[in-house]
Parts: structure tokens; sequence; C-alpha cells
């Protein structure tokens, strides 16, 4: 780990700050926030986040494969990554009825 990998915070390194500030419900005829209007924001957003995942991982996958050659070696990183993708989709499946965020704050 270098030097400026240690000074970055928790916080700063995920970015919390624009991540957590990029829900903005319309609220129509009201100043009094939506609940659901939120909540749908935030399971969509995250869904738009597993898909960008997902996404990077097939890329990933798919360029070990696009080579002229491909080392063996690769053949088991490809599945494993495969298989990680597979277990991310499982847990959303399987994690669908929760309808809440829980986000801890962290001190920077």
């Amino acid at each position: 780990m270098t030097d400026h990998t240690k000074s970055i915070s928790y916080s700063s390194y995920l970015q919390l700050y624009r991540l957590l500030s990029s829900q903005s419900p319309i609220i129509e005829h009201s100043t009094v926030p939506a609940h659901d209007k939120m909540l749908f924001i935030v399971v969509y957003q995250v869904y738009e986040l597993w898909f960008k995942e997902i996404i990077t991982e097939l890329d990933s996958i798919r360029s070990l494969f696009m080579a002229d050659y491909i080392n063996k070696s690769y053949i088991g990183k490809a599945t494993a990554q495969s298989s990680s993708t597979d277990s991310a989709e499982n847990d959303r499946k399987e994690n669908r009825h929760l309808g809440f965020l829980y986000t801890k704050e962290t001190e920077d």
C-alpha cells in the first residue's frame, strides 16, 4: 500500500457524498419527502450499479477469450469471474424482498 492510498478515507474512496446526494425525488405540490419515491430511486440505482458490475466482469471475461492464444490459467480465472457474477445476480434475487438501504456513516 502506498502512502497515497493510506491517506484516502473510506468515504472519499467510495465518493459517498456524491453517491448519497444523487437521489432527488420529484415531489409535486408538496414539501414533504415522498418515501416511496426515494425508495424507488435508491433500489433502481442499486440495480444499475449491479448491472454495471456484471458488464465489467463480462467484458473482462470476453477480453480473455478474444486473444489468439488462451492461456489455460485464464480459463480458471474466467470461470471464477463468471461464478461471482452469477452469485451477485442470485444475491440480488434472494434479497429483492428487502425494501430498504442501510448506510452507515463513517468519519473521514
